[in-house]
């Protein structure tokens, strides 16, 4: 894990020397497809890391100031699994919300690079009628993030995004006591967002 933590601040730091030395484009030209103060994006994306799959997500942002946006994102996924042998099936649904900001650093008229930091929570329940009537692992986690925007037009982008999640995991169950733990794993995001207000 510490391993995992030093390459994203090193990923991080060099983003920040990019911006630093001039590699970025401040022209009118590039600030008239930039997000600006008071703009919004709604968007829809597919995130996946290894606690919980492939999920989609309805992500939001909002320009708090010029290239710095505050960001949430919502999971909902309803999950049915027959066993395939008659003795029952498995339900797995997942709530998860995350909010945080975001800054921004443009690199061309149409690319830009981002960083940010966010906090949420996720609830996974699974459910098999046969074996385990119900297990519950609620998670509060933390993320560092980096990514890459395309800026298709004024209304419409596309994004890629790494990120890196620590995890306080707590589970409980009908036929064991309650447990924590903690994790961290890496995740990647794609997805595509439609601006909108004035400007």
């Amino acid at each position: 894990m510490k391993n995992l933590s030093i390459l994203i601040i090193l990923c991080l730091g060099l983003i920040s020397q990019l911006h630093g030395q001039g590699l970025t484009l401040d022209n009118n030209e590039s600030n008239n497809l930039r997000i600006q103060k008071g703009q919004s994006e709604i968007g829809l994306g597919l995130k996946h890391d290894i606690v919980s799959g492939i999920n989609a997500q309805i992500g939001y942002r909002y320009a708090l100031k010029d290239d710095l946006l505050l960001r949430a994102n919502l999971d909902i996924i309803p999950f049915s699994l027959a066993r395939g042998d008659k003795r029952g099936s498995i339900l797995l649904k997942q709530l998860e919300f995350a909010i945080g900001v975001e800054k921004h650093h443009a690199l061309s008229k149409r690319w830009s690079v981002y960083y940010g930091l966010e906090i949420g929570v996720n609830r996974f329940r699974t459910s098999d009628n046969i074996f385990v009537p119900y297990s519950h692992r609620t998670s509060l986690y933390a993320t560092a993030l980096t990514g890459v925007k395309y800026q298709a037009n004024k209304r419409l982008s596309f994004f890629i995004e790494g990120q890196y999640t620590v995890n306080r995991n707590i589970f409980s169950s009908e036929i064991q006591p309650s447990y924590s733990t903690n994790t961290g794993h890496f995740g990647l995001a794609i997805g595509a967002m439609v601006r909108f207000g004035k400007k």
